[in-house]
């Protein structure tokens, strides 16, 4: 018995040669599948970050900057999938209505002497990332006028954009803009408000809220999300009058991430990584078969159910690509428990024995899944299931008498 023990140990190590070799594949396809992503995302339009409106002051050396009083955001963000392939990557649509208002700073806010202002050279600056999608002309509504918007933002940090020129009165002017453009991934904006309010609907069930300020309010169902963010400028580390444009505008940008679904290969990868597990699970029910059902079970045997069980990986990679992971993952596991069963039938003897062990099997594939779905717990699921494992196989094996079992060869005559 030890040396049966020995040797199942010895064939469940080699068999994580196949389950380390499978590894690199797993990250090949993944790499091909980020660069086809890339590519479309490249093709359609980057992730898209909003910078301003900025009015910005030429001087007699250098620009001086001033930042909205009020600042609103309203958008729409359609997303779709565009494919590649077999490969398929999330972008949007998306309209933003941004208004707000400005007032005229002072010589002291601005920390310049006031004749070296060239008020008649401001204009308005809007950074964009990217304005492929920006297919009609953008105007800028500056209190009762309509002004163009020309390509570029003439800031040095943000050089894609737009701007305008506007004239800069002593009343507090009011603003307003429609931007239309594509995107991918997700969007960011920039708090230069005192007051800031950006408000953004979508028709994607799988938002990510991310960077220095969170939504105010959301909803999310199964079919979109719809999110609004109020943020003053106390929350921010500069204030509405520069310079030079602020380093600390990039730390305070917030938006939304549209997640695609679930990553396939990383499940994958996630699944051939918990594979020693499934392969001790499997080896260890069939042990017991042989201990207490006294059935023989040859080591070639356990060496055809451990790559069996290895293809089952390969085979979940492959139809993953093609099919979601939850379909993928049922008719991989199908398709290894009835190759399992059939081969081990003239093994077992009796359909109650095979009954048991299909059943078995079935839930070590069903344990597999929780573990893979429950990312934040798959340490304490995967601890709970080794833990229960081993107290099962405590509790049936307590009575035997091992020193007995190794002078008396199985026979097929008893029953399980």
């Amino acid at each position: 018995m030890l040396v049966k023990l020995a040797s199942i140990a010895v064939l469940a190590l080699i068999l994580l040669i196949p389950l380390a070799l499978l590894m690199p594949v797993v990250h090949e396809r993944a790499a091909l599948r980020d660069g086809a992503v890339g590519e479309i995302e490249q093709d359609w339009g980057r992730a898209q970050t909003i910078v301003g409106p900025i009015l910005v002051l030429p001087l007699e050396q250098g620009y001086a900057y001033a930042f909205p009083d009020e600042l609103q955001v309203t958008g729409d963000v359609e997303p779709q999938e565009r494919s590649r392939g077999i490969y398929s990557a999330v972008v949007y649509s998306a309209r933003f209505a941004i208004s707000g208002s400005f007032h005229r700073p002072t010589p002291t806010e601005l920390g310049v002497p006031a004749e070296t202002v060239h008020w008649d050279q401001a204009y308005v600056a809007l950074a964009v990332t990217d304005l492929r999608g920006t297919a009609t002309q953008v105007s800028l509504r500056w209190g009762t006028e309509a002004r163009p918007m020309l390509p570029g933002s003439l800031l040095a940090r943000w050089p894609s954009g737009l701007h305008a020129s506007v004239p800069v009165g002593t009343a507090p002017i009011a603003f307003s803009l429609d931007l239309p453009v594509h995107g991918s991934e997700g969007v960011r904006f920039a708090p230069l408000g005192v007051h800031n309010e950006v408000s953004l609907r979508s028709g994607w069930p799988n938002p990510r809220f991310t960077g220095a300020f969170l939504p105010a309010s959301r909803d999310i169902t199964d079919e979109q999300f719809a999110a609004t963010w109020s943020v003053s400028y106390y929350g921010r580390d500069f204030g509405q009058h520069a310079r030079e444009l602020p380093a600390a505008i990039d730390a305070s940008l917030f938006g939304v991430d549209l997640l695609p679904g679930i990553d396939s290969y990383r499940s994958v990868d996630r699944a051939v990584k918990y594979g020693v597990l499934f392969v001790v699970l499997a080896f260890m029910s069939w042990f017991l078969f042989e201990v207490i059902a006294r059935v023989r079970i040859h080591p070639f045997q356990y060496a055809m159910v451990g790559l069996s069980l290895g293809v089952f990986f390969l085979v979940l990679l492959a139809l993953s690509e093609l099919v979601p992971f939850v379909a993928a993952y049922s008719v991989a596991s199908a398709g290894t428990i009835g190759l399992v069963t059939t081969y081990m039938l003239p093994v077992l003897k009796t359909g109650r024995r095979t009954f048991v062990a299909t059943g078995l099997l079935s839930g070590s594939f069903a344990i597999l899944y929780v573990v893979l779905q429950a990312e934040d717990f798959a340490l304490l699921a995967g601890s709970l299931v080794v833990f229960v494992a081993l107290a099962i196989t405590m509790r049936l094996t307590r009575r035997l008498d091992w020193y007995a079992d190794d002078t008396v060869a199985p026979t097929d005559a008893a029953s399980s």
